[in-house]
């Protein structure tokens, strides 16, 4: 071979080398940026099916963790991913003014929140927070698959990071991923989408998965739509029994008998043979509260899962056992609660009510009473126990399934405002709805006029600055915060479009204070709002005695000038002076209560137009009087007072009796025939009412709480007693009645005064 012959073949195989080369680099710089490999390729050969079902199994454990968590949470807060940041919020001292209750450190939205005032004048209206489940549903609003897409998404990737495959792999994820939650009827689906390559190191091939899908077994459609069932049935309809039903009946379980817990409802007219019955708001107040949580909780769903026998024999079930459908716990019948549910209903005794029950005065609740002169000389009296209630309660609902998640199970917690509204039970279908968009615009940032407000704080009676005081805008049912004063005692608020709107501040040691303010439009203004300090007085009882005194003409055929005095005074009752032969005079020395006697002083602030409601309480008797103290602030306020004689074990009497005693009429020209009629003992057994006061503002009396009483440490109440002795007949028991009327005709006397300790 030549020379030439050689230099090309030479050339040849390079060429063939060169060749050969590129097409490597071709297929390998392939295989390098991604390319999918082909089954069909017989250069790609490698099976990734055992590294593929490796991954997908633990991305799916991956979305079956974080969704079980997901859906626990987001079910757990009512369907709410984090309640607060979603406008939530809980006043705990009042859990019926905000739009969540407090359970423990859970806040629980309301899914019916009550708005307007607790007796519904004009009518009632609600906020409905349900959230919708799925975008199907009619209800507006984020759905709960979209707030579990919310909580999955971020704790996700850690997860799905810490997936290790066999030495022999390599994985590389994309940065982007979503996540689709969907609630089936018996499970929850998940679809997840990011690209991830694994690489075959030793054959440095590659393949692409671009999903993933799982799910988990979960009742979360059948707890949502049992418990939408419920509040449409019990609230929204009332179909059979409502909550309210529930509350009623309790009530009227402990207004029976002759000395009921609380003011009856459907109490019958009595003629007046002894004092009536009266209660004290606060106390009626504690009582209903702890009887609510006595048996509220006993509401029972027939044919659900957690349905027992309670058979406790309180004094609930004793009066209710086999009287009708709530006996002895409280049953409702409906078809359609799922049989493996547990359903269970929560009122804690500290959750405060919103209540009012009427007849009552102040503090005071009593019966209505009324006088009819059956007999000329015995005027009848008619009592009636009939109390109407209007209430707001807030009850929280959980529903449970156990099976959920391989067992591990599912609640769904929500609170409703449920109640009474002139003991009738609250039909929410009835009222009017209030979008919930519409509740929360007022205290979002968005709806903030651009000017400022300068809002200063000062004491009422110093007008010095107050620092840390915190005010809030309320315009009818909303409120916005407006900040907390610096040590100007300034805030520069922000505020949101309202006429007829209301500034309050709040402060330790203050009672609120209060100051007019429309918000129309972008001019800067000035506002002061005073808080008026409270302070602590030590209380002091006297008493004077209404001594019963004959009347007796004088010569010239005229009254004495004390009884005209009296007859004009009670001009009602000039004829009854007469007609009897006696009046009651005041006495001129002190006393102080007895050993066996029982006082309660309320004390009533009047207040303004949406100023808060004040009134200081207490009970005293000759052992604890001095320690006793009552808590005032600058103003005028009622005083009622109310003392009791109490009678039975451990006291020095008994019983008090008021002997039998006859009665005649018709001896006059025009009575009509004569004729007489024996009225029996009154037997006072356990306390008589023998003495107190009532001065109210409206009629020009009550306690002045001025800027001078400040510098004061004792508060001293003045009040009428009558002489035990003087009750000898039916008509003397008249006088206890009276208390108002002796209270004005003695106000002079009668005047509280204040006291500085030497």
């Amino acid at each position: 071979m030549s020379n030439d012959e050689k230099a090309q073949v030479t050339i040849f195989v390079i060429l063939g080398l060169v060749l050969l080369l590129i097409v490597t680099l071709f297929i390998v710089i392939r295989k390098d940026i991604g390319t999918e490999p082909d089954p069909d390729d017989p250069r790609t050969t490698h099976d990734f099916s055992n590294a593929a079902a490796i991954y997908q199994a633990a991305a799916d454990s991956c979305l079956e963790l974080e969704g079980q968590r997901a859906t626990t949470a987001v079910m757990a807060n009512g369907g709410y991913l984090d309640p607060a940041a979603e406008g939530f919020h809980a006043v705990e001292e009042h859990p019926t003014k905000g739009n969540a209750l407090l359970f423990g450190t859970r806040l629980v939205p309301y899914w019916l929140e009550h708005k307007g005032p607790v007796d519904c004048r004009g009518g009632c209206s609600f906020i409905e927070h349900v959230p919708p489940l799925t975008p199907e549903s009619a209800r507006p609003g984020k759905t709960i698959e979209e707030r579990i897409e919310e909580r999955m998404h971020p704790a996700l990737k850690p997860c799905l990071d810490s997936i290790i495959l066999p030495e022999d792999y390599e994985t590389s994820m994309a940065d982007d991923y979503d996540v689709e939650v969907t609630i089936a009827e018996e499970r929850i689906l998940y679809h997840l989408t990011r690209k991830v390559n694994i690489t075959y190191l030793p054959g440095k091939e590659t393949m692409t998965i671009d999903e993933v899908r799982g799910e988990s077994a979960a009742y979360v459609k059948l707890l949502y739509e049992n418990a939408i069932d419920l509040v449409e049935q019990l609230e929204l309809s009332n179909e059979t029994y409502s909550f309210g039903d529930a509350i009623a009946l309790t009530i009227r379980s402990f207004g029976l008998g002759e000395d009921p817990e609380l003011p009856p409802m459907d109490g019958k007219a009595t003629f007046f043979e002894r004092q009536p019955q009266r209660w004290l708001y606060p106390d009626v107040k504690e009582t209903l509260q702890m009887r609510l949580a006595d048996h509220l909780p006993l509401i029972q769903l027939r044919n659900t899962a957690g349905e027992r026998l309670f058979l406790d024999q309180n004094r609930y079930s004793e009066r209710m056992y086999n009287t009708n459908e709530f006996s002895p716990d409280v049953f409702w019948t409906y078809p359609n609660y799922a049989q493996e549910l547990y359903i269970d209903f929560i009122y804690l005794p500290d959750w405060d009510i919103e209540f009012d029950v009427n007849p009552r005065n102040g503090y005071l609740i009593e019966p209505e009473s009324g006088t009819f002169p059956l007999l000329e000389a015995l005027p009848l009296g008619l009592t009636n126990y009939e109390f109407t209630y209007d209430l707001r309660v807030p009850l929280l609902v959980i529903i449970q399934d156990k099976v959920s998640f391989d067992g591990q199970g599912l609640t769904l917690l929500f609170a409703i405002e449920t109640g009474l509204v002139a003991n009738e039970p609250i039909v929410y279908g009835n009222a009017s709805l209030i979008n919930q968009e519409q509740a929360d615009l007022f205290s979002s940032d968005g709806q903030r006029l651009f000017s400022l407000t300068r809002i200063t704080t000062t004491d009422a009676l110093t007008s010095q600055p107050l620092e840390g005081v915190e005010v809030t805008y309320v315009c009818g049912e909303d409120t916005s915060s407006a900040g907390m004063s610096d040590e100007q005692g300034v805030i520069d608020a922000s505020l949101p479009f309202c006429l007829g709107g209301y500034l309050t501040a709040t402060k330790d040691g203050y009672l609120s204070g209060i100051t007019r303010h429309d918000m129309v439009d972008e001019d800067y203004v000035e506002r002061e709002v005073e808080l008026t300090p409270l302070k602590d007085y030590a209380i002091e009882l006297r008493s004077y005695k209404l001594t019963k005194m004959p009347f007796v003409f004088p010569d010239e055929g005229e009254l004495g000038p004390s009884a005209q005095t009296l007859a004009d005074t009670f001009s009602a009752r000039g004829k009854d002076i007469l007609e009897q032969g006696f009046y009651w005079i005041l006495g001129t020395s002190e006393g102080r209560l007895g050993a066996d006697d029982q006082a309660t002083l309320i004390l009533t602030r009047e207040t303004r137009p949406g100023e808060q409601d004040y009134v200081e309480t207490v009970f005293l008797n000759l052992t604890n009087e001095a320690e006793q103290a009552v808590t005032l602030a600058a103003g005028t306020y009622d005083v009622q007072l109310y003392v009791n004689t109490l009678y039975g074990e451990g006291h020095a009497q008994d019983e008090f009796v008021v002997p039998e005693d006859e009665v005649c009429w018709g001896e006059g020209l025009f009575d009509g025939p004569e004729g007489c009629e024996t009225i029996p003992e009154v037997v006072f057994n356990e306390s008589l009412l023998r003495g107190g006061v009532e001065l109210l503002a409206n009629d020009g009396l009550g306690l002045e709480v001025t800027k001078d009483a400040y510098g004061n440490d004792t508060l001293t109440i003045y009040y009428l007693e009558i002489a035990l002795s003087d009750v000898q007949k039916h008509e003397d028991l008249a006088v206890l009645g009276e208390l108002d009327l002796h209270s004005q005709v003695y106000n002079e006397t009668l005047t509280p005064a204040f006291s500085k300790e030497e």
